[in-house]
């Protein structure tokens, strides 16, 4: 009896099915060819290269039906998920490092929540352009460091800003971002052959803040290997680590300073910074200034130091000399030997022939001016040193020393003075008004760039316009807590006519603590 149950159970199921064939609605899906996007894409640092997909659709072509997403993965890092835009087209800057990355551009049905993806690998380069400006500022106590690529069509303009240039900067290998711990130090542009990172000549970045000392490779592109990039690799024994600044004085040859020790690089030789040279060849040491005289544009190594242990000045010459000489005294002049005064500040001008100025005070806290002749050759002569009675000197916040007509430069708080030696005069340059704060002067820039006195014997090789304000200009950095962090700015002050207009001023910066220039 069961047997003929169930027979009958499937004969009305099967006649049930029957009657129900047809009775349901087929929909055919949307589907979506994503073309337009080339398996490798590369970007350049700062730039933006518009990828805009074909997308062709079965059906529902309507694109607010549909939501887009470029998601970047980067492996090297712990947040790898990197949004770079919600737009149907990528037509923004990427927030990504220099490196290679697997993208997905993903589009969603939003009726369906059906999705289509497209992978493709990006390329982000490093290059920087060829000319351009790099400002480093301290903003609420971190290193801030600009990068502002100078349009050659059009001086004075700049399209591409790295505004945030660390953050776009990584090892290639480990992925680890470069990273300058603390209050900013200074930059230095050189051209230095750096044998444990490198070889051959290349130019280089120097940076510095508190904590740390790096260099960056910018002529294979924006380059940065930790930890052979760091500066304790370039020292005979790892240090020092961390100097207070690196100077260049010309192809191959450089100087840093550290607590009262000065360090020499050569690269002919193969020298890296080792031994410090603020000695007598006899063995004698003795503590310096961090402020030298220091020509710039030389093959050679040539300063001019205060010993502050004994008070006098004292003499380097020569890239393969580690030790310093005494300076002569000078009949009618002053003796070099015996000071007895504190430095407050010293540089050199290409001003007459050639000469170190320095600021001292004595025991009674008078302001002096020490004048020096230091010609290429290494000719020095101990000229003058006098007694300046002014008031806005010893108040002084900052100073240098007009690297073409020599005239000193001081400021006291928001005012900017300019001091004739010869004529006895000064004036008042700039008044940035109340409440504002001049944070840097520099005035004389990197090796890479024409002395003066090149462009004056060979102008035809030069673009005047392009290069007279880094190379003469007065450089102003100046800051207003009343407009936020980013408050500072950058005047760079033309010194050769009476009304001392500016070439430039840029904004957009936190206080500024140094500037180079370069043209590659």
């Amino acid at each position: 009896m069961m047997r003929y149950i169930g027979l009958l159970a499937l004969v009305v199921l099967f006649a049930a099915c029957r009657k129900d064939l047809g009775n349901y609605e087929y929909k055919e899906v949307n589907a979506l060819e994503i073309r337009g996007i080339p398996d490798t894409v590369v970007v350049k640092l700062g730039t933006i290269v518009p990828i805009r997909p074909d997308l062709t659709f079965t059906q529902d072509t309507v694109a607010g039906h549909f939501t887009y997403e470029w998601m970047a993965i980067d492996n090297a890092t712990d947040n790898k998920f990197r949004l770079l835009d919600t737009s149907r087209n990528l037509t923004v800057e990427v927030p990504l490092q220099a490196g290679y990355y697997n993208v997905y551009y993903t589009v969603k049905e939003k009726s369906t929540g059906i999705t289509w993806s497209k992978k493709f690998v990006m390329s982000v380069v490093g290059a920087l352009g060829k000319k351009g400006w790099f400002f480093m500022s301290d903003v609420d106590g971190k290193t801030n460091v600009q990068f502002w690529e100078e349009d050659m069509a059009q001086l004075g303009v700049y399209p591409i800003r790295h505004t945030d240039l660390l953050s776009k900067i990584k090892d290639p290998v480990s992925g680890k971002p470069l990273t300058l711990e603390g209050k900013p130090r200074y930059l230095n542009v050189t051209n230095l052959s750096v044998n444990v990172a490198e070889t051959g000549y290349k130019y280089w970045l120097y940076l510095g803040s508190e904590f740390s000392g790096e260099k960056i490779n910018i002529t294979n592109g924006l380059i940065w290997k930790n930890p052979s990039y760091s500066f304790r690799f370039e020292t005979a024994n790892l240090y020092p680590s961390n100097p207070l600044w690196v100077h260049s004085q010309g192809a191959g040859v450089a100087y840093a300073y550290y607590e009262g020790q000065l360090y020499k690089s050569y690269s002919v030789n193969k020298e890296v910074f080792g031994i410090p040279i603020n000695r007598l060849n006899t063995g004698e040491t003795f503590k310096i200034s961090p402020y030298m005289a220091v020509p710039l544009n030389m093959q050679e190594l040539l300063s001019i130091v205060y010993d502050v242990d004994n008070k006098r000045f004292m003499k380097h010459y020569g890239a393969a000399t580690s030790y310093m000489t005494a300076l002569l005294p000078k009949v009618g002049g002053f003796d070099p030997n015996n000071v007895n005064m504190d430095l407050v500040y010293m540089a050199h001008t290409a001003a007459f022939g050639g000469q170190a100025v320095a600021v001292l005070k004595d025991a009674a806290n008078k302001r002096f001016i020490a004048r020096i002749t230091l010609t290429t050759s290494g000719t020095t002569s101990a000229e003058k040193l006098e007694e300046v009675n002014l008031p806005e000197l010893a108040a002084a916040d900052h100073f240098e020393v007009d690297i073409r007509y020599g005239f000193l430069i001081y400021s006291v708080k928001e005012k900017l003075y300019a001091y004739d030696m010869d004529a006895k005069k000064q004036w008042l340059l700039r008044d940035f008004g109340a409440g504002a704060e001049i944070t840097m002067l520099k005035s004389g820039m990197d090796c890479v760039l024409p002395s003066w006195a090149a462009y004056l014997l060979r102008p035809q090789n030069y673009n005047r316009a392009q290069i007279e304000p880094p190379v003469v200009g007065l450089m102003v950095g100046v800051f207003n807590p009343a407009q936020g962090p980013m408050g500072g700015k950058v005047d760079i002050v033309n010194m050769e006519l009476a009304s001392h207009p500016s070439y430039y001023t840029f904004s957009g910066f936190g206080r500024v603590v140094d500037i180079e220039y370069i043209n590659l």
